[in-house]
């Protein structure tokens, strides 16, 4: 079958034409699509109004190379809705939105963006969200100061990390004094931030923050990973995989479901980063039983972690929210990550040895 000229189409900036493409009135293939996408890109300002007309489709993969393109051209007229799509129930599309709204820089996203932190979806991956924001908020830079310091006495604790990243990146030296107050914060994570973020604005005056960190400081002893997961047929994993990356229907996927210690490794290296580079390295246990959280955490504290081994029981039951945690003389940070092709979860916690 033969397919529209994209070439032809994006010389004559035909940006209904192209439009029309990736809504898939008429499919052409997956290739084709995808040229459409990059010739409004390159089209640009001229293609903005017609794109945030899609931007509400009722197809999600409309709605995804909307907002990718939105967020390559950059223009502030897609400032509102993109703010919009950062309550779309599919992830790329929030994501999508988040980058756009850091690049097009615009100070009305800033309250937006940090809001977005605290919404619950179920496909949501956690630490790339807050990763994202923080990114966009330096990307807006010191518009977003007043209200990052602010959000650093947030009941949120996600809310409260991220506006001390950001807050060290913009590196406004207005913000060391709200930073130093964040050192009394009552999660390690959020203090551990706002030593690094200090760093950044004051060099080395910001010493004796950092050598009080160290002195209080963890040191990552063992890595909980207690896997959720469910039998997938090849066939299935490749199904998913097109309707997650929207691939054409006829497009070849090759892949299989990743071994349970391959699927464990990637949702440590998400949460923590690679700990196999580091000195010494922390043990790792791998577990398909949630019920064994308690005894397992039981038998390494002993009789005082009653109350880490009911916290966690409530996390679990409520969606394993982050959370960091002191007890018994050990640190627990306790995340979520969930595999976006199969739908697999991963509850990784870490232990933290108090010096």
């Amino acid at each position: 079958m033969f397919g529209p000229n994209i070439e032809k189409m994006e010389k004559k900036k035909d940006v209904i034409g192209l439009i029309k493409v990736i809504r898939r009135e008429s499919w052409y293939g997956f290739e084709v699509s995808n040229n459409a996408v990059e010739a409004l890109a390159r089209i640009g300002e001229p293609a903005v109004e017609s794109l945030i007309q899609i931007l509400k489709d009722k197809d999600r993969h409309v709605r995804f190379d909307a907002a990718n393109v939105l967020r390559r051209i950059g223009d502030a007229r897609a400032v509102e809705p993109l703010i919009q799509a950062l309550k779309d129930e599919y992830d790329l599309v929030r994501l999508q939105a988040i980058e756009g709204l850091g690049r097009i820089g615009d100070a009305r996203s800033v309250e937006p963006l940090i809001q977005a932190l605290t919404y619950e979806y179920p496909d949501r991956n956690y630490e790339y969200t807050q990763k994202q924001v923080a990114e966009a908020l330096v990307g807006i830079g010191r518009p977003a100061v007043a209200l990052l310091i602010r959000a650093l006495e947030d009941k949120d604790l996600r809310v409260r990390e991220v506006a001390a990243v950001a807050l060290g990146k913009i590196g406004d030296e207005t913000a060391a004094e709200p930073l130093i107050q964040a050192l009394k914060d009552q999660y390690w994570s959020v203090r551990c931030r706002a030593a690094e973020a200090l760093v950044r604005i004051r060099g080395p005056a910001a010493e004796p923050f950092i050598r009080a960190m160290r002195a209080e400081g963890t040191n990552l002893v063992r890595v909980y990973v207690i896997l959720n997961r469910r039998e997938i047929s090849p066939q299935e994993y490749a199904e998913r995989a097109r309707q997650v990356f929207g691939y054409s229907p006829g497009a070849l996927v090759v892949g299989t479901p990743p071994s349970d210690e391959t699927f464990a490794k990637n949702a440590i290296r998400a949460v923590c980063g690679d700990i196999w580079s580091s000195s010494p390295i922390p043990e790792v246990r791998i577990d398909k039983d949630r019920t064994a959280i308690g005894p397992r955490l039981q038998g390494l504290y002993g009789d005082r972690t009653q109350y880490a081994i009911n916290f966690l029981k409530q996390r679990i039951s409520e969606g394993y929210d982050p959370d960091y945690f002191q007890v018994a003389g050990y640190g627990l940070q306790v995340n979520f990550s969930v595999d976006r092709i199969t739908g697999d979860e991963a509850l990784v916690i870490r232990i933290y040895q108090q010096q």
